[in-house]
């Protein structure tokens, strides 16, 4: 599970 919240913080920084 935290890998998952992980991935989708990271998206978001990089789609920032």
């Amino acid at each position: 599970m935290n890998n998952s919240i992980k991935f989708c913080f990271f998206r978001f920084m990089t789609g920032n």
